[in-house]
């Protein structure tokens, strides 16, 4: 674990070459340093240099990433096998063609991936569909954090297409991803057909109304499984509650609502 060192990119790529004999490490932690790029493929080339590698967990913080970094970081990953968890966040400077690379590690025959966050990264439609291309072939995906990204309506399509045939899948984090409307969210509750495991659901600060929590509600009136949604900091009001009780009231899944933040909810609606 190397977190809170203030490490640039050339005092990490001293570490990284370093790391290069030591393929039995099984989590590596990276947080809160200043790694960018250099750093980044840096780290790469260590991965992909690794044999019989044990890496089970990385997690990373990294500033100022584009498809390069994203690329070498990618094959050094489809390198470990064993990798189940990948945390990374960071600000993504360019499009899709590096998040294609993440795409080939998910849709690798090795993929064993459980848990994925990719936060903050600002990768939008073109890199949400990028990404759902490896989404499809990943079925062992059980969790998924794409919250900070702004997705918006065409965004969240694409990784509900993705998500199809993750009936593994129990955690979808979507959370502050600019505006979801009637049309991405009635999207998303197709989802609740195919994915029959998912449990935990955030859709918190996406600037959903009434009409948008409509759709969403009608999907949840059967074979919906979330026992925990999060719809705070929305734009929710009594009659958007309303909807959501309605399609509710043949699911007894539900343990935790969350609704923070909607001035607009009264007692009536509560």
């Amino acid at each position: 674990e190397i977190c809170e060192n203030n490490l640039h990119d050339e005092e990490f790529a001293q570490i990284a070459a370093a790391l290069a004999v030591q393929p039995q490490i099984e989590e590596l932690v990276l947080y809160d340093n200043f790694i960018g790029r250099l750093g980044g493929i840096a780290l790469g080339s260590t991965l992909k240099s690794w044999r019989a590698p044990s890496l089970k967990k990385l997690s990373i913080s990294m500033r100022d990433i584009d498809d390069e970094c994203i690329q070498v970081m990618a094959a050094g990953m489809i390198n470990c096998s064993s990798l189940s968890e990948l945390n990374l966040s960071g600000r993504y400077l360019t499009g899709e063609v590096g998040l294609r690379s993440f795409a080939d590690v998910f849709q690798s025959e090795s993929c064993c991936m459980e848990k994925l966050c990719l936060s903050e990264m600002s990768i939008g439609f073109d890199g949400a569909s990028a990404l759902a291309a490896g989404f499809s072939r990943c079925s062992s995906l059980k969790s998924l954090n794409l919250s900070h990204n702004i997705l918006g309506d065409a965004g969240l399509d694409a990784i509900v297409a993705g998500l199809a045939n993750s009936s593994n899948l129990e955690e979808l984090l979507l959370s502050s991803n600019g505006i979801f409307s009637s049309t991405g969210l009635g999207s998303l509750a197709t989802l609740f057909r195919t994915a029959e495991n998912l449990k935990e659901l955030s859709l918190a600060n996406n600037g959903i109304n009434d009409e948008g929590l409509q759709a969403l509600s009608a999907g949840m009136t059967n074979q919906c499984n979330v026992s925990k949604l999060n719809l705070s900091n929305n734009a929710i009001t009594d009659v958007g509650l309303q909807a959501l009780v309605s399609g509710l009231i043949n699911n007894s899944k539900l343990e935790n609502l969350q609704l923070s933040g909607h001035r607009s909810i009264t007692a009536a609606g509560l």
